[in-house]
């Protein structure tokens, strides 16, 4: 249905209605799944106060909603389970059109210290770059902000991974859209300028896409996930991303940290949104004075789920052991139980750099090298939370009567740590940065990180 008149109605804001009763099976096909299979469902909030809001969302069900209104009732549910893994999106053709009609805006924008500002300007006039957002169409910067966050999902109570999450990619000029209904015609009103902005229309995804590579190039997947290079005897090592032939760099650059007889090592995982969660404990394992255990338990509710628009997921053979209360440990990962350091091993001081993109089996990472106290960290607050998170097997769903989809992971990793924070892996050198500083490309980090390095 959403294919044949996306057009139209994206135009007119009159997209395909449902009756109540329709949202409320859907509704309870949500809350259901979420209940019965996400194993951080009460984690961090209790059950009966996701039971209240399951309620009281139930209860506004009682008039004709199109899908974005039905996604802005369910998005906030999914949300207060505080699980960076899980989220709400809207139908997939409705994406698609989303995606190839002129209604984003044709900024980039950057959330720091909870205010909006333009980082980048895409054909228009070069005096918006670097200004604060006060309003768009009205709306208070601070309230579309608050919106975004309460219906996106972070780990626990992490407060660094939205505002990384808002000022990477297109997330916020997508969610202007789909969380808080502003679209074209845009006005905006900007600290230091007189007047409003007007900007009459918005630019295609495509567009977007094309405009922010021609500025910031992104990596292409033939590059490699890991480098090393040497500033001043100092090695400096990044990840991008725990994916591909790490584990044999990871042999090459050790070794060459240890031939060259450094001290210090500084390890870059900032933006790393996570991968193989093998190549984490291995990372860690370079740097490990002795046995180690990573995970202090994995847990699934079961070893096979049916799910609602009847896909189904069973555990591989000996994955799972069940115990007498009936939930399922994953005996079967690679990094479960005791683990061992691996050679070469580096022995030396470590700074770790790190921000609100250090994510999933990056922070899996981050959380072992801050109980060992194997690291000093520098930065912002990791995006990943401390205690772990929930995903590994998992799908994301689609109501069969709306096709709102809904990501639903289904492992619950627990790190081996002793704190009882609910926040994230917390630098021991916060750095801050000013829109300035970041227009012109300023890496505070690396440079306090050297100089630490240096003694």
């Amino acid at each position: 249905m959403l294919s044949l008149v996306a057009g139209l109605l994206l135009a007119a804001t009159d997209l395909p209605t449902f009756a109540p009763a329709d949202l409320r099976s859907d509704f309870q096909g949500f809350r259901k799944t979420l209940q019965d299979f996400h194993p951080g469902i009460y984690r961090y909030t209790p059950k009966e106060d996701m039971d209240r809001a399951f309620d009281r969302a139930e209860r506004t069900l009682s008039q004709p909603m199109n899908v974005l209104e039905f996604q802005r009732v369910i998005a906030p549910l999914e949300a207060l389970m505080h699980c960076g893994h899980s989220g709400v999106n809207p139908p997939a053709d409705l994406v698609t059109a989303l995606g190839a009609q002129s209604l984003q805006l044709p900024l980039k924008f950057r959330v720091l210290n909870g205010s909006l500002y333009v980082a980048a300007v895409y054909d228009q006039p070069p005096a918006l770059l670097g200004k604060e957002v006060l309003t768009i169409n009205g709306k208070k910067s601070s309230d579309i902000l608050k919106t975004m966050d309460l219906a996106m999902g972070h780990d626990g109570t992490v407060k660094s991974s939205t505002p990384y999450r808002l000022s990477n990619g297109r997330g916020f000029n997508r969610n202007l859209i789909t969380l808080c209904d502003i679209r074209p015609p845009f006005q905006l009103t900007l600290a230091g300028l007189v007047g409003p902005t007007d900007i009459a229309s918005g630019i295609t995804d495509a567009e977007l896409v094309a405009k922010q590579e021609k500025l910031s190039p992104a990596r292409k997947d033939t590059e490699p996930n890991g480098t090393i290079e040497f500033r001043e005897g100092i090695p400096i090592i990044k990840i991008y991303g725990f994916q591909g032939e790490l584990a044999a760099f990871y042999n090459d650059a050790f070794a060459q940290v240890e031939k060259s007889a450094a001290k210090s090592l500084i390890l870059d995982v900032r933006g790393n949104g996570g991968g193989e969660d093998e190549l984490g404990r291995r990372l860690y394992a370079h740097m490990a004075p002795g046995p180690f255990t990573y995970y202090r338990d994995l847990l699934m509710n079961s070893d096979h789920y049916e799910y609602v628009d009847g896909e189904s997921f069973k555990a591989p053979e000996g994955f799972l052991k069940k115990d007498n209360g009936g939930l399922f440990h994953a005996v079967g990962h690679p990094n479960w139980g005791t683990q061992q350091p691996l050679t070469p091993t580096f022995h030396g001081k470590v700074f770790v750099l790190m921000d609100g993109g250090s994510f999933s089996t990056t922070g899996e990472f981050l959380s072992t090298m801050k109980e060992h106290k194997r690291a000093t960290f520098i930065g912002e607050e990791s995006g990943a939370g401390l205690q772990g998170n929930n995903s590994g097997p998992g799908r994301t769903v689609t109501l069969p009567k709306t096709k709102v989809r809904f990501s639903c992971p289904l492992l619950r990793y627990q790190m081996n740590v002793t704190s009882t924070s609910t926040r994230g892996i917390l630098p021991d050198v916060p750095v801050t940065y000013s829109i300035e500083e970041i227009l012109a490309k300023k890496d505070k980090t690396m440079e306090i990180a050297l100089k630490m390095a240096k003694g």
